[in-house]
């Protein structure tokens, strides 16, 4: 499984369209602030339904507040083969531009 900071991920990737990121937060946080296009699949929800909302053909980033959720759920996914990374410090880090 790979990991990268807010920081790294703003300098190296945000700019690029070629991947997706999702947000492990609930909705009420979620709904509260989070990255422009972002998509909301809460921890308990994604850790069950994963395969449901997921392919493998996408670049998948990871986030949740903290970094630990979003570090269990990339691990899952690396193991399951998908193209995952996670965003190792939680949005609680993020000094890009968000939704409010």
């Amino acid at each position: 499984m790979k990991n990268i900071t807010c920081k790294d991920f703003l300098l190296k990737y945000y700019n690029n369209s070629n991947f997706v990121i999702i947000d492990l937060r609930n909705p009420k946080d979620f709904n509260n602030f989070h990255i422009p296009n972002s998509y909301n699949i809460p921890y308990q929800s994604f850790v069950s339904k994963y395969a449901y909302y997921l392919n493998h053909s996408n670049i998948y980033f990871l986030i949740c507040e903290g970094g630990e959720n979003s570090k269990k759920a990339a691990s899952l996914l690396a193991k399951n083969n998908y193209n995952v990374i996670n965003i190792s410090d939680g949005i609680k880090s993020w000094k890009g531009p968000l939704i409010n």
